[in-house]
């Protein structure tokens, strides 16, 4: 199968994205490492001879989003998967797992209301703080069920890169 030099590059920032976190924040929850990695995998970069430069950032994965829209239902509450441990991250629907945390992130980064919990969430891991540490600081407050239900209604309206 040849993934193209989109896809590829898209690999490359997502596993390079989580060399990064790995040394700022060795206790990544799973949920999250994957979620950033593969937000991050949907940068967009134009190099020249003179620079680099970001042209595009949150960008939609075409293929997590089919994989989301397609099983819904199936989604786990919040507070579930970011608390999962890495055996239960990786067991039963993966890629659905893959396709919500990245639809998370993207999500809490891309809705400025919710902008401050996510990077709270992300200042608390890179203290040295748990995953159940660093859910209480940004999440310990919020109602996690009307959270989740606005996230159901964000993810309903991304569409697919045209």
């Amino acid at each position: 199968m040849h993934v193209g030099r989109v896809g590829t590059l898209q690999t490359l920032y997502h596993e390079a994205f989580h060399d990064f976190m790995n040394q700022i924040a060795p206790r990544t929850p799973f949920w999250f490492n994957e979620g950033i990695a593969e937000y991050m995998g949907g940068l967009k970069v134009e190099v020249t001879k003179k620079e680099a430069k970001v042209v595009e950032k949150a960008r939609i994965l075409d293929g997590r989003l089919k994989v989301l829209k397609g099983a819904l239902p199936m989604a786990l509450p919040f507070k579930d998967i970011m608390l999962q441990t890495p055996g239960q991250f990786y067991a039963g629907p993966v890629s659905f797992k893959y396709a919500q945390a990245w639809s998370m992130v993207h999500f809490f980064y891309e809705t400025p209301a919710h902008r401050p919990r996510i990077e709270a969430y992300a200042r608390a891991l890179v203290k040295g703080g748990s995953s159940k540490e660093a859910f209480e600081t940004a999440f310990g407050d919020a109602p996690m069920d009307a959270l989740q239900k606005e996230w159901l209604e964000y993810v309903k309206k991304l569409e697919p890169k045209k």
